[in-house]
C-alpha cells in the first residue's frame, strides 16, 4: 500500500545527493521496501557506489540496492539482473555494509550484541552494476524476437 509514496520519498532524497539519478524502484521481490533498483546517468566512475551509499542511507527499511547506468529500465527485473550478470566484478563493484540500523520489522535483523537475539541492525549491500566511464565496453546483443521466436531447438540437434 505504502510502495507509491515511499518510492517517490527515497526518488528525491537519492536524486538530491546524486541529481544525474534517472530512476529508482522498490521492486515486489525486495517486499516493496527492503530493496531498491536505481538508474543513473553516470558522468565519473564512483558514481554508482555514491548513488547506493545514498539510497542505503536514505530509508532504515532499506537493505540492499543494485544501481545500473540509464539504458536499463529498472522497472523491468529481467533487465536488472542483465545488468549485474555482464557489468559486475564481484570483488570490485559489490560492497557491504556491515551492523547498520535496519528497521526491526526486517526478519532477520539481530541485536548487535547477540545475533541468536532479533534486534535493530544488520548487514546492508549493494552492487555496483554500471559501465566504467571512458572506457570501451560491450554492447548489449539483441537478438530480434522475429529471429528466435519460430526457431525449433530440434532442428539443431542431433
Amino acid at each position: 500500500m505504502g510502495l507509491l509514496g515511499r518510492e517517490a520519498m527515497m526518488f528525491e532524497r537519492v536524486k538530491a545527493a546524486v541529481p544525474t539519478v534517472t530512476a529508482l524502484t522498490l521492486p515486489f521481490s525486495g517486499t516493496c521496501r527492503h530493496s531498491a533498483y536505481v538508474s543513473l546517468k553516470k558522468e565519473y566512475d564512483g558514481a554508482g557506489k555514491n548513488v547506493a551509499l545514498a539510497t542505503l542511507a536514505a530509508d532504515p527499511f532499506m537493505k540492499t540496492v543494485i544501481v545500473v547506468d540509464d539504458d536499463v529500465d529498472v522497472f523491468n527485473e529481467m533487465e536488472v539482473m542483465w545488468a549485474v550478470i555482464t557489468r559486475v566484478q564481484a570483488d570490485r563493484d559489490i560492497f557491504v555494509v556491515p551492523d547498520a540500523y535496519v528497521c526491526e520489522l526486517d526478519p532477520s535483523a539481530y541485536d548487535i550484541a547477540d545475533r541468536a537475539k532479533r534486534g535493530y541492525v544488520n548487514a546492508k549491500w549493494a552492487i555496483d552494476a554500471t559501465k566504467p566511464v571512458g572506457i570501451e565496453f560491450q554492447e548489449r546483443a539483441d537478438v530480434p524476437e522475429s529471429v528466435w521466436k519460430h526457431m525449433n531447438l530440434r532442428d539443431y540437434l542431433a
